[in-house]
């Protein structure tokens, strides 16, 4: 959950929407699998649903040069590769990086919207969203949907969206986090900077083979949790994932 003080927020949306009046995204640069910079542009605002090739953005990656969709400034924080680096997220769509042979096959994709898009893995074929179980809860659960399809997978875990649940129970589920997939696809933090592997940890890291949530009870628990998710700095244990009176914990 991404969570900004009233104040702060308000300052924040008031100078982005002039700003992004005034400027869209003009390049996105991948080198090594990593971000290297995000270029603006100055631009008249134009309807989205008109865009020219003169609005659109463009994505260098691999010694290419492709277009892509048209992206404000607005949604600069919303772009970033996932942990499988196969993938660049842009704000609610993602583009398939792996195969750059044409720009064709870099075309932005969305799948089912349901929240934020957190993360993707190419290899287990999954899509990793968060979203508050509704407009009045500020603290998120996490929805696991196929790639293929965009379909929901129904995990039993309480962390998890379920078809299944009740309101009742989503809400009890909730929780104050980034949920976060290991390079390989196999775990899932779901609550960044914070994840633990410890007894009784809340909301936790699971398997993404079973579904089970991953617990070690050796003194070096924490060094193990850790050694799962090289692409994530060492967790911080003294954050508080969990949600109190429907607020999320700030961090």
């Amino acid at each position: 959950m991404r969570t900004i003080p009233l104040l702060t927020l308000c300052s924040l949306l008031v100078s982005s929407h002039a700003l992004a009046g005034r400027y869209s995204i003009a390049d996105i640069y991948i080198n090594n699998k990593k971000i290297d910079r995000i270029t603006l542009k100055h631009f008249e605002e134009q309807s989205r649903d008109g865009e020219d090739n003169k609005s659109q953005t463009t994505l260098h990656i691999n010694g290419k040069t492709c277009k892509i969709k048209s992206m404000s400034t607005l949604e600069k924080e919303g772009i970033f590769l996932s942990s499988d680096a196969n993938f660049l997220i842009l704000y609610d769509y993602f583009v398939d990086i792996s195969d750059t042979s044409s720009c064709e096959k870099l075309k932005p994709e969305r799948k089912s919207l349901g929240g934020f898009l957190e993360d993707i893995n190419k290899k287990k074929g999954i899509m990793v969203y968060t979203g508050p179980y509704d407009l009045d809860w500020q603290c998120d659960i996490t929805t696991i949907k196929r790639l293929s399809d965009g379909k929901y997978m129904d995990i039993a875990a309480k962390p998890f969206y379920s078809s299944r649940k009740s309101s009742k129970n989503l809400h009890r589920s909730s929780y104050a986090a980034q949920p976060k997939l290991s390079p390989d696809g196999n775990y899932l933090a779901l609550s960044t900077p914070s994840f633990s592997c410890r007894k009784g940890a809340y909301p936790g890291v699971y398997n993404t083979n079973t579904w089970k949530q991953v617990i070690f009870t050796t003194p070096d628990v924490d060094a193990k949790c850790a050694a799962l998710f090289p692409n994530l700095p060492p967790p911080d244990l003294t954050i508080d994932p969990t949600c109190k009176n429907g607020m999320a914990v700030q961090y």
